[in-house]
């Protein structure tokens, strides 16, 4: 799923650095809402169970299976979200899903920076390099990573991850003398993507492995919520970050992010 999240991203962050350098932001707009209507299309069209209603007004039923899981108010979801969500396991996962993303979240926003000041580099190239690295990125999720997460653990991987990103960030910092090579920004994007993937599938299966069966989907959105919630809060500080002392000092906070998340998910103690 995060593999094709990945290959998706890249794509998208392709076809539309291009329509916006040639075409312009609206050509870029036209295409996404294509793309869109195109999702739309697919859920349409396809029957999730045997025998369910495609669409409100067609003939189905809903399956004996979803019935017995079904709760039948909003209340008991609502109460069985909060008591699963307030768990030791749980609340000392949440940090650390917010601190992974945070370091991606963090360099999302300053890689182009990065490229149009140290390297003077044009939309154009950073857009190339950037969907490459997500596509060998996605690819790689996809055939490979969940099997390895599967094999040596979601929690250990996830914490080797976030080492990695740790550092890779107090890497960039040691060779900041070096940062006129184009060389180093473009290993760093293809690393980054890596982990941003990495920390997808690894975050990923760890959420859905304490996900209570009866509120699984509300609570499985929850944990999304909140991994999109650290990469956006992260991408809100990079100005304060700036003004604390411009690109070293967000490399640090993403070296810091992933010793906090490594830490908590060590902590956390769930699954291998």
């Amino acid at each position: 799923m995060f593999g094709g999240q990945a290959i998706g991203v890249a794509m998208g962050g392709g076809i539309s650095g291009a329509l916006i350098a040639h075409q312009g932001l609206p050509a870029a707009a036209l295409a996404l809402a294509a793309i869109v209507g195109a999702i739309l299309g697919l859920v349409l069209i396809v029957r999730e169970r045997p025998g369910e209603r495609l669409t409100p007004w067609t003939r189905g039923a809903a399956t004996q299976r979803n019935l017995d899981l079904h709760l039948g108010a909003f209340w008991p979801i609502v109460r069985n979200l909060l008591t699963v969500m307030f768990t030791r396991r749980t609340l000392l996962l949440i940090p650390a899903f917010m601190a992974a993303t945070a370091g991606g979240g963090i360099f999302m926003g300053l890689a182009p920076l990065f490229a149009a000041k140290e390297l003077g580099w044009t939309k154009d190239a950073y857009s190339a390099w950037s969907s490459q690295a997500y596509l060998a990125s996605g690819i790689l999720g996809a055939l490979l990573l969940g099997g390895v997460a599967g094999r040596w653990g979601a929690r250990r991987m996830l914490i080797l991850c976030m080492l990695l990103m740790a550092a890779v960030a107090f890497l960039m910092l040691a060779l900041r003398a070096h940062w006129a090579s184009p060389a180093i920004l473009i290993g760093a994007i293809f690393t980054f993507s890596a982990i941003s993937v990495f920390r997808g599938v690894t975050g990923g299966a760890l959420a859905m492995r304490i996900c209570a069966p009866s509120v699984a989907a509300t609570q499985f959105a929850v944990f999304m919520a909140i991994f999109n919630l650290g990469k956006a809060g992260a991408s809100a500080s990079l100005g304060w970050l700036d003004s604390l002392g411009g690109i070293p000092a967000m490399f640090t906070a993403i070296g810091v992010s992933g010793l906090v998340a490594a830490a908590f998910a060590f902590a956390a103690k769930v699954g291998r």
